[in-house]
């Protein structure tokens, strides 16, 4: 392997080398650079063409349904998602999201070493590190700073933002946001042994990515009667509804 540019770092449980700090002249070299895919376990440079904000125009002003593994997931129809929401569905998710055979754009969400088994081949949102792990089928969009976003709930939330999405539906993060710690049952897959506080810290965690947006979390263990699409409206009316009330005892 030939020798590397002054300003690239090697990650060694991906194979792939990225580069420390900005640096215009090295991006431009590296673009330029095809040969240099050609051995997997070499250089595997990601232009920057392909990191985010792609597809921001059809993205913007719509509403992101973030759905994540909590037992929510084994309770979402087709009927409660409005097909002009955008879907993001973290990590195995991805997997009861292709059953429901939604007409939505829909986006997985992935940052993993070990990529979950799953046969979608649309649209990933992924890390530099995880990228090389994809099959050509999947188009990946890269996140430009996955620093502070090593939670895949908060990661989604933040490519939402940058695909200039500022209303956000979470559901099934029913763990990190004071309901049951357990996976979904759909899901067939082994529960970490985490503790209540450790899933509490995620919500923090993700209301922190979710900071400068309209945002709300459904457990539809909770609720099931409900549709996605209304949940934001609702909560907006409710506030402004409290809002009156406080005016109106002053």
């Amino acid at each position: 392997m030939e020798k590397l540019p002054r300003g690239i770092r090697h990650n060694s449980k991906s194979g792939t080398f990225f580069i420390i700090r900005k640096n215009t002249d090295l991006e431009k070299y590296l673009n330029g650079r095809d040969d240099l895919f050609k051995n997997p376990n070499e250089l595997q440079w990601l232009p920057w063409n392909n990191s985010l904000p792609i597809n921001k125009d059809s993205c913007q002003g719509k509403t992101a349904l973030i759905i994540g593994k909590g037992p929510s997931l084994d309770l979402i129809t087709k009927e409660m998602i409005d097909p002009n929401m955008v879907v993001i569905a973290c990590n195995e998710a991805i997997n009861i999201v292709e059953m429901l055979d939604l007409p939505n754009q829909i986006f997985w969400a992935c940052i993993d070493v070990v990529v979950p088994a799953c046969t979608f081949d649309g649209d990933v949102l992924t890390s530099m590190f995880v990228k090389p792990k994809f099959e050509d089928t999947n188009q990946c969009y890269i996140h430009p700073n996955t620093s502070g976003l090593s939670l895949v709930g908060s990661f989604a939330a933040s490519c939402a933002k940058l695909l200039g999405i500022n209303n956000i539906v979470l559901t099934a993060f029913d763990g990190a946001f004071g309901g049951s710690v357990n996976v979904a049952a759909s899901l067939n897959v082994h529960k970490k042994n985490r503790s209540n506080d450790s899933y509490r810290k995620h919500g923090a965690i993700i209301k922190t990515a979710l900071v400068d947006t309209k945002w709300e979390h459904v457990s539809l263990v909770e609720n099931q009667d409900v549709t996605f699409c209304d949940i934001l409206q609702q909560s907006q009316d409710n506030l402004q509804s409290l809002y009156e009330q406080t005016d109106s005892q002053h």
